[in-house]
């Protein structure tokens, strides 16, 4: 009983032994066979390398794409202490020609020898060197190139102009400096950034300057407008200096014309007063109109832009929060005030609140008669149909408005100049007049009513003159 589990036993030993040893036997033959499968498979790339290497290579270069961006931005310089740049970011990149693909058309060839003469400044027996194997995916021409040794100013200035409209500038911006562009390309557009000197400048300002630049006039450009092109140059610059793609703005050496300072024109007294019995003759609406711009000093397009939820009959308010501006390409559109400090609450006196009551019960009756053809979108002056107004039509408005009463020509602007003047000559403080027009800085209604100030305070000087030192 005993011997016979002691052989069954024995018997499942020496099967395990078997099998365990058949098992090794396996591995070691499959493990030699991986072995000698990686020996082949190394000395076949080997041979591979050494024997047709260069055309493999070529071949995975010609599937291979290129292509460049602009980086608007760099990573910071590393300094010292001192501030001294130690280190600093660059973008460089590799110009890569394929002979085997410019060389099979002629027009291609011309456009690439061109390119390689004008941007890189290359000689033809270095093309011609480049060019010479012509089965060839992959010849460096130069290394470490940086973009601004081939970046011409019209391209930067297009990106920039970009640039600054996905950030948020204001449309009107955009679309002037867009005209301003149409002057500036040709004269300057095709020199590279790094090329681009005070003298290049000059010589652009200067034939602005020339008879016949202004299309409308004949003569040359105002030395305002000049400026207003220098302004975008500069902008330009400016941007390019920040992406470290030139070492400084070249636009601050440049050489300015002298603009002199024009004295505002606003209406006297007398003349206020025949404007507004004139404005007793005309349309509700027109008489509102021009009155909100003589007492507010709003811009047309900010009295175009008001709506009744911002006029406040309690307070005798009105919030200059929303403006009316036309482009070419969008037409007439709303948009907020010219600076943020233009959106601002305007206090009104007594007698325009009545004025606008007046206005507002007449618009609700025009309103009901036209019915579904008028589209309400709460504007205190719109079209026939409720949209907002063209800001052109209150300047030809006042200009027909002054032929047929006889009166000085007006402009909107004019009524908003006499607004300020007669605050000043009233003794209105400078930061509270800055305040009603929307000014950004005090310094800015200042500079426009420096004539105004300085005939204000001989007014003063008068007065002190009668209180102190002449005997009753």
């Amino acid at each position: 009983m005993t011997r016979r589990p002691q052989n069954r036993e024995n018997r499942r030993r020496r099967k395990r032994k078997v099998f365990t040893n058949r098992m090794r036997g396996r591995l070691k033959f499959v493990f030699g066979c991986v072995m000698v499968g990686f020996g082949v498979l190394g000395a076949k790339i080997i041979w591979i390398n050494a024997q047709k290497g260069s055309q493999y290579k070529q071949q995975v270069l010609t599937q291979q794409g290129y292509s460049s961006k602009v980086i608007p931005y760099k990573r910071g310089d590393i300094v010292d202490a001192n501030g001294t740049v130690l280190a600093t970011d660059k973008k460089v990149y590799d110009l890569i020609l394929e002979p085997a693909n410019i060389v099979q058309y002629e027009k291609k060839k011309t456009a690439t020898v061109s390119a390689l003469k004008e941007f890189f400044g290359f000689t033809d027996e270095e093309i011609a060197g480049f060019l010479a194997n012509e089965k060839s995916y992959y010849v460096v021409a130069k290394k470490g190139v940086e973009y601004e040794e081939v970046q011409k100013f019209e391209e930067y200035c297009k990106y920039v102009i970009d640039l600054k409209e996905q950030r948020g500038i204001k449309h009107s911006t955009i679309v002037r400096y867009k005209e301003l562009a149409v002057r500036i390309y040709p004269a300057i557009g095709h020199i590279k950034l790094k090329d681009l000197r005070a003298d290049h400048l000059n010589s652009f300002y200067t034939d602005l300057a020339k008879p016949g630049q202004n299309k409308s006039t004949g003569e040359g450009m105002s030395p305002k407008t000049i400026l207003e092109h220098h302004r975008l140059i500069s902008t330009v610059l400016d941007q390019a200096e920040k992406e470290g793609l030139v070492p400084f703005n070249v636009a601050a050496k440049a050489t300015l014309p002298k603009v002199s300072k024009k004295e505002v024109n606003y209406f006297q007294p007398e003349q206020v007063a025949a404007i507004r019995d004139a404005l007793d003759a005309e349309p509700l609406k027109w008489k509102t109109l021009t009155h909100l711009l003589l007492i507010t000093g709003a811009r047309r397009g900010e009295v175009l832009g008001l709506k009744w939820n911002a006029v406040d009959f309690t307070g005798n308010l009105i919030h200059i929060c929303n403006n009316i501006l036309y482009s070419p390409d969008i037409g007439v559109y709303e948009d907020t005030p010219k600076t943020a400090t233009s959106d601002r609450w305007v206090s009104l006196p007594t007698e325009t609140m009545q004025l606008l009551r007046q206005y507002r019960a007449w618009q609700n009756a025009e309103r009901l008669r036209l019915g579904e053809y008028y589209r309400e979108q709460g504007f205190l002056f719109a079209q026939d149909d409720g949209k907002p107004m063209h800001p052109d039509s209150i300047t030809d408005w006042l200009s027909k408005f002054s032929r047929r009463h006889d009166l000085p020509h007006i402009n909107p602007h004019a009524f908003r100049h006499t607004m300020a003047s007669m605050l000043y000559f009233s003794g209105v403080d400078s930061v509270s007049i800055s305040k009603r027009l929307g000014h950004a800085q005090v310094s800015t209604t200042a500079n426009i009513y420096a004539h105004v100030m300085e005939s204000a305070d001989r007014k003063n000087a008068d007065i002190l003159a009668d209180v102190f030192l002449k005997k009753a």
